[in-house]
């Protein structure tokens, strides 16, 4: 057994179901009580999270919605199992809604705001040892929102727990935090001492500072007429990079194969740089709006950070900023790297100097770390594309799962391949599923799609018109219909036979 911390763990946005009065608060309230609790499942292969949410209009007609669900937050891997928590398993807030905005509520705080004004982007007061380290609320949006956009998300606090059989499947490359900024504007300085670190070579922040700031580009002469130190592009980030050691890649990625880029990179114990973006409407490491852009607003920001681990049970990343340690999950980390500027004025302006959404920076793998071994005709990656039909993966507590079946050997399990997103209409998605060491293709048997779906009247069903599987430049099953495969409470799983 070991002791093992889940860190940036969240669930969907849970929405009551409307059972009172009109569909509309019309402006008094809601009242919203909600708890979280948290626990074990009976398999002990699973660790669920019970919420329960009411909001009440404060005056006639009584407007209400209410309802409870279940959600698990976190799945075992083959040989595991949860023998206990060790953190808080239980948390309550009420608040009066006032307004048509959403909020973010702290346990024994009550609503609270954020410090971008400050450039710190994090909620005031927002240091707790309860279960939940924020709720976030839409109550009263205007007009009919009960049962349809009223409900709650819930970040928790990191959770401790004591596990048996293998440890957590995670990637740690453990680049050298500690080399904090040195002066406005200068993540890019600290990111790069550290990246720089990690290969060996002993470098400051102050001296990248210098190396970058001597670049001759658009940036510094803005910086140099305007006396305002505005950051680097990453152009000239890579270029003083290889002046150092001649290694490093740029490339950019605008979608969100970026993320499984980085794990790729990740897995050939490769560290990379990413320049991030957001604005005011954020909360920093935790949450961040579609709408929420980059634009000329002091409270907006782009940001170099490092990306040094992952954990795949979890779905969270490991990061080094400003030289801290921090951790965020991939939903935030896919929304901050695509970033998007406010408008055309200033995308022409920050394109033009080549400070675009989707940037990476990359070296090449450390002599001293082991190289992959895959013997001949053998993979360790194995790639789904997977278009929907007419009907969506709603995502959230409606997922998708994947059992490996090998001709020899243990089957391999992939629980929530689509990261509680939904997945649309008429969309088609790639899932990488990365296995632990290579097998050879032959020795795959087949590949179990299997959906999480509840049944019922209000269970989700799932449309799913083609399927392709690839393994390196091989394709092991490739097939369509109208659908392929209808997915519903009662038939959740198809299986993929690989000849």
């Amino acid at each position: 057994m070991e002791a093992a911390t889940l860190n940036k763990i969240k669930t969907h946005f849970f929405v009551p179901p409307h059972t009172k009065g009109d569909k509309d608060f019309d402006g008094h309230g809601p009242n919203i009580t909600c708890s979280v609790n948290i626990g074990i499942a009976t398999d002990k292969k699973h660790l669920l999270a019970k919420i329960n949410m009411q909001a009440s209009e404060s005056e006639s007609d009584w407007t209400t919605c209410e309802g409870e669900e279940k959600v698990i937050i976190f799945s075992c891997d083959d040989g595991q199992e949860i023998s206990k928590i060790s953190s808080p398993i239980s948390s309550k807030v009420f608040y009066t809604d006032n307004d048509h905005e959403e909020d973010f509520v702290i346990s024994d705080i009550g609503e609270t705001n954020t410090n971008a004004q400050n450039n710190n982007w994090e909620l005031i007061k927002h240091n707790n040892t309860d279960l939940v380290r924020f709720y976030r609320f839409m109550g009263d949006v205007g007009g009919d929102e009960a049962g349809t956009q009223t409900g709650v998300e819930v970040f928790f606090n990191p959770i401790s727990i004591i596990i048996k059989g293998s440890s957590l499947h995670e990637i740690i490359l453990d680049v050298p935090d500690g080399i904090d900024t040195c002066g406005n504007n200068t993540c890019g300085s600290s990111a790069t001492a550290a990246l720089l670190k990690f290969y060996g070579i002993p470098t400051s922040c102050k001296e990248m500072r210098q190396r970058l700031e001597s670049s001759a580009n658009a940036i510094n002469f803005l910086r140099e007429v305007s006396g305002l130190n505005i950051g680097i592009d990453p152009n000239s980030v890579r270029d003083r990079l290889n002046e150092i050691s001649n290694q490093f890649t740029l490339e950019e990625i605008n979608n969100e194969s970026v993320i499984d880029r980085i794990i790729s990179l990740l897995r050939d114990h490769i560290p990379v740089l990413v320049l991030t973006g957001w604005g005011s409407k954020t909360v920093r490491n935790d949450y961040c709006r579609n709408d929420d852009s980059v634009s000329l607003n002091p409270n907006s920001v782009l940001h170099y950070m490092v990306v040094d681990g992952f954990n795949f049970q979890t779905n969270v990343f490991r990061l080094v900023d400003n030289g801290s340690r921090i951790f965020v999950n991939h939903q935030y980390l896919k929304k901050i790297i695509l970033w998007h500027p406010e408008n055309l004025f200033i995308e022409g302006g920050l394109y033009g100097c080549g400070v675009k959404p989707g940037k990476i920076i990359f070296g090449k793998r450390r002599k001293t770390d082991p190289a992959p071994v895959s013997p001949a005709n053998s993979v360790s990656e194995i790639a789904l594309e997977i278009r929907t039909g007419g009907d969506d993966l709603g995502g959230g507590n409606d997922n998708l799962n994947i059992i490996i079946n090998f001709k020899s050997g243990s089957p391999k399990t992939m629980n929530n391949v689509n990261r509680g997103e939904s997945w649309n209409n008429d969309e088609s998605k790639t899932v990488r599923l990365f296995l632990d060491h290579a097998v050879k293709i032959e020795d795959i048997k087949s590949l179990v799609l299997t959906t999480t779906f509840s049944g019922g009247w209000h269970g989700d069903n799932w449309d799913m018109d083609a399927l392709k599987i690839t393994a390196s430049t091989n394709t092991l099953f490739n097939k369509s219909g109208a659908p392929l495969f209808r997915f519903t409470g009662d038939k959740k799983t198809f299986t993929a036979e690989i000849q």
